[in-house]
Formats: structure tokens, sequence, C-alpha cells
């Protein structure tokens, strides 16, 4: 009894070590060679386009020797926003596939569809390393008077701080401290690292004019404590190069109060006015983090030079040395997958330097001298 019952034992656990190395062995990653992933994102590539409507249309004509000639263009009826690969995978004869989450909306539901409905039918990304990185330009318009200076100064100053607090706590974008600007650069630091427009993905560009407001006269030098109205017409757009049109743009008008204790002293915000500018502040940050939610990391390809290629996307983003990304051209995968090789439209390529702003990578699958400047990238990582 005891040695049957000691031999039931052992097979219980002999049977839970078999289990556990199974377990292990099939969780363990495929060790795939570049070439090999590469290989399954394109066929992932295809096969997802597949899946969506296709639009072809057909041209006839005669040429100049009396023959009928035809052309045919395949274009998919789908806007990408990125892929993400989920996973790799062999079927069962050893050919690699690739799990891809092709992140796309209708082409007619972007031009018809309001921006806030948009937002609702989106499927946001899980929180992952990667993040938006923006920077914030201004814009002021109208004639603002030489006295309302320190009023503009303070009010930039109050929004910056409110936004730059909301994108510390944010798992999704960051504000960049860089200038928009390419002033701060010599003429060879814009030929060596590509113009400062380039290096940052996003911009936030806030639009402030003041609206003519009705006040009563005070005479010279008199001292008052009431609030002076003023009205500031307020515009906020966030765009990012080969976007196209804006993904987003607000304008309102805010109906704000000064204090000036006397005509020798520069005018300031009332703290309710003060609140009000913080709030709005916020308000945006909480838009802009559920519009970009929807939104994968891309990154643009800024430099190419044979096997040396420079993107977008550095340290403030995310990227680390060793990442791997998708290399691709954009108008050839996005718009005509069906009908061309993705051969030559497609590299894979590691992350090998990496600063705050830009990272450079080097081809690891594909054809080296293939990636152009403007073709765009997607980390292959699971995560966003």
């Amino acid at each position: 009894m005891k040695f049957s019952g000691l031999m039931s034992d052992l097979a219980r656990s002999i049977g839970l070590v078999s289990l556990s190395v199974f377990s292990a062995m099939a969780a363990e990653p495929l060790a795939l060679s570049a070439e090999d992933k590469l290989a399954a994102i394109r066929q992932g590539l295809l096969e997802a386009a597949l899946e969506g409507p296709t639009q072809v249309q057909a041209t006839q004509w005669i040429d100049d020797k009396g023959a009928l000639r035809e052309s045919s263009s395949y274009r998919n009826g789908i806007q990408v926003r990125g892929v993400r690969v989920l996973g790799y995978t062999q079927d069962a004869t050893g050919k690699p596939n690739a799990t891809l989450q092709w992140q796309s909306v209708p082409s007619r539901a972007i031009s018809n569809t309001p921006v806030a409905a948009r937002v609702n039918a989106c499927s946001p990304a899980a929180p992952g390393r990667l993040q938006h990185v923006m920077s914030l330009d201004w814009g002021e318009g109208g004639a603002w008077r030489t006295d309302d200076q320190p009023l503009l100064l303070s009010l930039r100053k109050l929004l910056a701080a409110e936004l730059q607090q909301a994108s510390i706590s944010s798992s999704v974008w960051r504000l960049s401290q860089s200038p928009a600007s390419p002033a701060s650069r010599s003429t060879y630091e814009q030929a060596l690292l590509g113009g400062a427009d380039e290096d940052i993905p996003w911009q936030l560009r806030i639009g402030l004019q003041p609206l003519p407001v009705l006040t009563q006269d005070r005479a010279f030098g008199t001292r008052t404590q009431a609030p002076q109205p003023m009205k500031i017409a307020m515009t906020t757009t966030l765009g990012a190069h080969g976007l196209g049109k804006a993904l987003r743009q607000v304008s309102f008008t805010l109906d704000l109060e000064t204090n000036a204790t006397s005509n020798w002293q520069p005018a300031q915000w009332t703290q309710t006015s003060s609140d009000l500018i913080s709030r709005q502040a916020q308000e945006w940050a909480r838009q802009m983090e559920t519009e970009l939610s929807c939104q994968p990391v891309v990154a643009k390809v800024t430099q190419a030079n044979g096997n040396q290629i420079r993107i977008n996307a550095g340290a403030s983003a995310g990227l680390r040395v060793g990442d791997e990304w998708l290399l691709a051209d954009g108008k050839q995968v996005l718009e005509r997958t069906l009908e061309s090789s993705l051969a030559p439209h497609t590299v894979l390529a590691k992350v090998m330097v990496v600063a705050e702003h830009h990272a450079q990578l080097v081809t690891v699958a594909g054809a080296n001298q293939a990636v152009r400047h403007n073709w765009i990238g997607w980390t292959t990582e699971g995560t966003r």
C-alpha cells in the first residue's frame, strides 16, 4: 500500500514536471532570424489587406500599333494608422507567421465623421513603453498692446505649466521642451541634423488673439481695485508631419479679468481668471489624451544613407537600443499592398544609437538601399 502510494505520488510529480517543461517550451518565443520575421510581417500585411474592401480600377486603350492595352490598379478602402506585431508563430510546414493588429479606419469615416465620433469609435491601444512626443508652438495674432505683454507672458506661462504637468503624468504623450523653430541651430547643424521641425513628430500650436472690449477709461495716475474685463480668442491645433490636415483643432473665447493697482504697475490676472486658464489647459490635455490614445506611435525617416537610417523618435518617446522597427514606403504599403510586391517597400531595422528626439538604425532584413526619406516606421513589439 505504501509502495503503491509512493509510486502514485512519484507519477504525479513527474507529470507536473513534464507539464511545467512543456509549458515553458510553449511560452518560449520562436528563435526566428530577421529575414524570417520580415517575411512573416509581409505575409501578415498581405493577408490583412485581403480582408479589407478593395477598389479595382481598370483602364483600356489602343496603342499606336492598334493593339488593345489594359491596366488595372488595386487600392484598399482603408486608411492605416499603424501596424503592431503581437507575436510570431509557425505553421505545420515550419513557415513563420506574424500575428498583426492592423490599426485602420475606413477613409469615408475620416472625411465625413466628426472628430468626437471617431474618438468614441476607436479602440485605444494598451499602454506601452512608447509615447507620442509633441512640441509647443505659439501664435499671437491681433494687436497686442505693449501694456498687455506681461499679461500675454503670464497667460503662456500658465498654459504651458498645466500642459507640462499633464504630460508628466500621462502614459500616452510627452511635451518636449525643445524649440520648434530652427532659429536656434546654425546652418551647419541644420544641414547635418535636419530641420528642427522634423525632430518632433507632433506639434501643438496655440494661437492667442485679444478681442475688443468696451471699458471705462480711467484718469491718468488714478488707482482702482475694480477688475477690468478682457476677451481672448484661443485656437489649439494638434497636427503631425505627413498627416495632412490637423488631427484636431478647437477655437473658443475666454472672458477674463485683470487687476491693476495703478497705472504704474503691470496688470495681472485675477485669481478667478488664472483658475479658468488652468482649467482650460487641463481640458485640452484630457482631449489630447483621448485622441492620441487611438494613434500608434509612428516615426518618420528623416535621413537615409544606405544602411544608416535616422528616425524622428528617440529616448523621449521611449526608444531603446536593440528595438526592432518595421520601415515602409507609406504610399506603397498603405494604399497599394495588393498591387505590388512588398519586398522593395519594407525593411526590418534595429535601433543602434538613441538620442533625445531621434535614433540611428541599421537594416537587419531587406534591401539596404531601399529606405528613403519620409518613409514611416512602426515598432514590431507587441506594445505601443
